[in-house]
């Protein structure tokens, strides 16, 4: 498993912004201005990996973007089920997306 931190110590500044990290305590502290958060290194980890997998997520909706509008403009007057074009994106279930559409219109 990906650890962020390890056990040493660490500390930067810049401006009204504090990070810092103590390795004995395992504890990772943010600051700006007079506010402050406190998380332990397993919780930034799992944060930082969850932030990854949104950040995948987005780019991958993002993609598909153009082929979900012009499959939502055909399919949306149709009883039966649309096929999708050959070269629409693999990150959409358009099945399951006609479905959504047929069940919500």
């Amino acid at each position: 498993m990906y650890t962020l931190f390890s056990a040493i110590n660490y500390c930067y500044s810049s401006g009204n912004t504090l990070s810092s990290y103590r390795g004995k305590d395992n504890v990772a502290k943010l600051a700006y201005n007079k506010h402050s958060i406190s998380f332990k290194s397993s919780e930034l980890n799992y944060l930082l990996a969850a932030i990854t997998i949104f950040e995948k997520q987005l780019a991958r909706y993002s993609i598909a973007q153009n082929d979900v509008m012009t499959y939502v403009t055909t399919a949306l007057g149709s009883q039966v089920y649309v096929q999708s074009r050959h070269d629409a994106t693999t990150y959409v279930l358009f099945d399951v997306l006609f479905d959504e559409l047929s069940v919500n219109v």
